[in-house]
């Protein structure tokens, strides 16, 4: 994911004009953007309880969303930690969500 991050998508972002979108404050330096920046305030990344507070918050600012989409960045050589962290995230994430119709949604028809 970093990888791409970095090669790629910042890149562009940045070449479009749309690293706005990544900021918390629109003062701060496109060169402030790093890969440890996104990780702490643009991609959901952490343990659990990281998780949990941090999608519960989004759902706070945003008035609640139905779905969450996971992306995967080539975890073919990780596959043992990639589901590990989809089987905490579908066990202990979403269940510690606060918004019911969130939970309705991600586990409608047995899907995680």
């Amino acid at each position: 994911m970093g990888r791409c991050w970095r090669e790629f998508l910042l890149p562009l972002y940045l070449r479009l004009g749309l690293g706005r979108l990544l900021k918390h404050d629109p003062a701060m330096p496109d060169e402030a953007i790093t890969l440890e920046y996104l990780a702490d305030n643009v991609w959901l990344t952490g343990s659990p309880q990281t998780l949990t507070r941090r999608i519960n918050h989004l759902q706070e600012q945003t008035g609640g969303f139905g779905y969450l989409i996971i992306t995967s960045y080539d975890a073919a050589s990780e596959r043992p930690a990639w589901q590990r962290s989809l089987q905490l995230f579908a066990t202990q994430v979403l269940p510690a969500c606060t918004t019911s119709a969130h939970r309705h949604h991600a586990f409608a028809g047995g899907r995680a």
